[in-house]
């Protein structure tokens, strides 16, 4: 009879081991289950924060474009009207133009600055 029990004990010790082999699988399913969820969820919210920052960055270097076409444009402006002052006009009339171009000269470059500095701020 000892060698039966001893038998039937490790038969049931057995089964009791394998039943905690299938529940420790399904434990790291669970798991892993819940963790894949926690991913997503981290997924959504990162690529929500990085579609709102590129947003941002998209308007920001979009409207310093068009300003920076603006000063293009106003540059390109202020050199016909001079070439045409030279060639027309009189030295007083050269002169008063010239000193205007000097201030919008630094009126563009402070603003030039300016963006230089923003961009340097939104690549760090």
């Amino acid at each position: 009879m000892a060698a039966k029990e001893v038998t039937k004990k490790k038969e049931t010790n057995l089964e009791h081991l394998k039943f905690q082999v299938d529940h420790l699988a399904d434990e790291i399913k669970d798991l892993r289950q819940k963790m894949n969820i926690l991913f997503d969820e981290m997924e959504i919210e990162v690529r929500a924060e990085v579609n709102i920052i590129y947003k941002e960055v998209s308007k920001t270097f979009f409207e310093q474009k068009h300003k920076c076409q603006s000063l293009v444009s106003a540059l390109q402006n202020s050199k016909r009207l001079l070439d045409t002052v030279c060639e027309h006009g009189s030295q007083t009339h050269v002169i008063s133009i010239l000193l205007k171009m000097e201030e919008q000269m630094e009126h563009y470059s402070k603003t030039m600055d300016q963006y230089k500095t923003e961009n340097t701020e939104t690549e760090n």
